[in-house]
Order: structure tokens, then sequence, then C-alpha cells
């Protein structure tokens, strides 16, 4: 992933962040099994790297599909097609869970891009990462669910 496509995503987290609240975590990860796919057109073939994008939030609610909506509506505000193709899935991970928080316990950024390589992260393998923001859920502010309306707390 070049440094542009990471530029795009740190601002589409501070975006999602001003519009809603503060995040527990944004991060873009490349599984093994991800890098270097090749595509299935026959009219454009390439090779591209498949990221993807892990979110959490006080006020996003994990598996919700309200809640996958929202980050890639947000996430095709700021990419082009071509770009919105390194992108394999958006996955919305409860801001209490386990692999969250301690991962918030090790790694505090905000608004960042934190590069990790070859690394076990989230309990499993993976080739290459950016955290773009890990925060620890207690020192987050509270922010309205997603859905009720209220587009939560500026940042």
């Amino acid at each position: 992933m070049n440094t542009t496509i990471v530029e795009l995503f740190r601002q589409v987290e501070i975006s999602i962040a001003a519009d809603r609240g503060s995040l527990a975590l944004f991060a873009l990860l490349l599984r093994p099994e991800a890098a270097g796919v090749a595509s299935t057109s026959a009219t454009a073939p390439y090779i591209t790297e498949r990221w993807d994008v892990l979110v959490s939030a006080s006020w996003l609610e994990e598996g919700s599909k309200e809640s996958i909506d929202y980050i890639v509506k947000k996430i095709r505000k700021k990419v082009n097609a071509e770009q919105l193709r390194e992108i394999s899935r958006v996955a919305v991970v409860s801001h209490t869970s386990d692999m969250v928080m301690a991962f918030n316990r090790a790694v505090d950024i905000e608004h960042g891009a934190m590069q990790f390589t070859g690394s076990t992260l989230f309990g499993f393998y993976v080739e290459q990462a950016y955290v773009i923001t890990s925060k620890n859920a207690t020192r987050l502010p509270t922010s309205q669910s997603l859905g009720t309306g209220n587009t939560g707390a500026k940042v």
C-alpha cells in the first residue's frame, strides 16, 4: 500500500472521528492470502494487495450492517474506484473485545500511521498493517450509538 492510500485512510479516520466521535481502533491489515492478488478482469488485469479495514468504537455495533455501511460510505467519499479495489473487507469489532482492549493497552496512537510488518496482530499473522488509531476505550469520550440520529461528540 502506498503512502498516498495510507494518508487517504488517515483522512477517512479523522472524518469519521469528527462526525461520530473517537474510535478505539482504525487499522488496515494485509493478510498473507491477500498479498499480491491477481484480478480476474480480462480487460484490465493487474496484481494488487487486498487490505482489510478493521474499525472499533463505542458507538459502532459489531457485525451491524448499518455500522459497516457507514464506514464504507466514508471510505467511498475519499478514495477512487481503483483505490477501492485494494480493500478486501471492512470489519467492525466491539471496543470491549479482549483483542481490541489488549491492543489499545500496547499501542497508543491517534490519527497517525504506525506500520507493522510480519506480525501477529489480533490473533492472526499479517504481512503488513497500518494502525491509524488505537486508543484505550476508557480514555475515549462517550458518543451516541449509530442510528440514533445524533452525530456524537466532535473531535
